[in-house]
């Protein structure tokens, strides 16, 4: 193998560990128990929307592995799939990892719009949307209490409200991080306004606008959702 191309492979590969360990810190956030207990409680709570559908929901998880991802997806059964890696998320929670189960359970069960209209897969804003606005706020009091930050207090009249603020904070910063993006903020609106709906990830801070919505059941952001006439 020429030097150079070895070369550029090692600076690639340092590149890409460089990367996993800016998205996740050293030291997990939750323990495996929590971890576990998040999956277990929203079993619990949610399976029987796949029941009432004929199927069964099943959980993927891999607690140990550093990779901060999750998936879903629509077979014979509802699966999804997690990832340790979001257990060590930068000031991660069990309401922060609550919230990204809710999320990929709001592909399966979040309704119109879809990614996929055969499988009936929602697009990744109502998914978020559907976190919040269902999923989350039924899980936040079977979670372990925490203390809500003052700034989420400032906007919310209850704990659950700012305990929910506080894990779409979390989250949406993780994938600011991810995308080299500004930080999201309580304070700030995405701006963009789309003329088809979008069936990718939103922006950062479009992921937030989002989350606060949905829990406050206000109308879906623009800058994922087209104006229904």
């Amino acid at each position: 193998m020429p030097k150079g191309t070895a070369y550029f492979l090692a600076m690639r590969y340092l590149f890409f560990i460089l990367l996993v360990l800016s998205a996740v810190d050293a030291q997990a956030q939750i323990s495996k128990a929590e971890f576990s207990q998040v999956i277990s409680l929203i079993r619990q709570e949610f399976s029987a929307l796949s029941v009432a559908n004929n199927r069964k929901l099943k959980f993927f998880t891999s607690y140990e592995s550093d990779w901060a991802q999750a998936f879903a997806r629509r077979w014979e059964d509802d699966e999804i799939h997690v990832y340790g890696g979001f257990a060590k998320i930068r000031g991660a929670t069990q309401d922060s990892f609550a919230l990204i189960v809710c999320h990929e359970l709001g592909h399966l069960h979040g309704g119109y719009p879809y990614s996929n209209v055969d499988l009936s897969l929602s697009v990744e804003g109502k998914s978020d949307y559907w976190a919040t606005n269902v999923c989350l706020p039924k899980m936040i009091p079977q979670l372990k209490a925490r203390r809500a930050t003052e700034t989420s207090l400032s906007i919310c009249s209850d704990e659950i409200c700012a305990r929910t603020l506080d894990a779409a904070l979390v989250v949406t910063h993780h994938f600011a991080r991810d995308e080299r993006g500004e930080k999201p903020n309580l304070l700030r609106k995405d701006p963009t306004v789309v003329t088809e709906i979008l069936k990718t990830h939103p922006s950062a801070q479009c992921r937030l606008d989002t989350l606060v919505a949905g829990f406050f059941n206000e109308a879906y952001p623009a800058c994922w959702m087209v104006e229904i006439k």
